[in-house]
């Protein structure tokens, strides 16, 4: 069962797979906006917003690819592709797009809220990833500056890691600031001090 709030971009030219899938999958709970081409589903998608799309591969007159490659440069929504044609090449294109599942035609409508559902999931697991990924780059960087700073403390004052950190530590709480912070600022002002 769907999240009532979630909301599913459906494209497909076929107007009977379109009603059938849009059915099920509204049946299963979710909010469906459903459009028969591309240029039309770029513009519901940018005014409603959806969770996640479900693209038809071989829509008129652009592709169902094509429409994965404009969703992708314009959000993270993810999206699955449906195609008659189950060729390795165009599942190989789709994922390397960044579709989360790949559906041949014809769909069993049962199968398709279980999938749109996992991939809703897949994407969400993408999307923490990338922010632990961005958290730790973040972290690494702010323990590269301590690192050297310490290291600069320890060859002008000539004191061992453990002072010059503790020297570090103790000057940062002095001014109220965060130790990364603190270690910015000397970083900056010896790079201003050799330019």
């Amino acid at each position: 069962m769907a999240n009532a709030a979630t909301t599913i971009l459906l494209v497909d030219d076929d107007q009977l797979a379109l009603s059938t899938l849009a059915s099920r999958l509204r049946a299963w709970g979710g909010n469906v906006i459903a459009a028969s081409e591309p240029d039309g589903a770029l513009a519901m998608m940018r005014a409603s917003t959806p969770d996640i799309a479900v693209l038809g591969y071989d829509t008129r007159p652009t592709s169902g690819l094509e429409l994965a490659r404009s969703i992708v440069e314009l959000s993270d929504m993810p999206f699955i592709v449906v195609s008659a044609y189950d060729g390795e090449a165009i599942y190989k294109e789709a994922v390397a797009l960044g579709a989360v599942a790949f559906l041949v035609k014809p769909v069993d409508p049962r199968k398709l809220a279980p999938t749109v559902w996992a991939g809703l999931h897949i994407a969400e697991n993408v999307r923490n990833l990338r922010q632990k990924c961005s958290d730790l780059t973040t972290r690494l960087s702010e323990s590269r500056e301590v690192a050297v700073v310490t290291g600069l403390l320890m060859e002008r004052l000539q004191v061992n890691q453990k002072a010059a950190y503790k020297g570090l530590r103790l000057y940062a709480r002095k001014k109220r600031r965060t130790i990364n912070d603190v270690c910015r600022e000397i970083l900056d002002s010896v790079e201003e001090d050799t330019a």
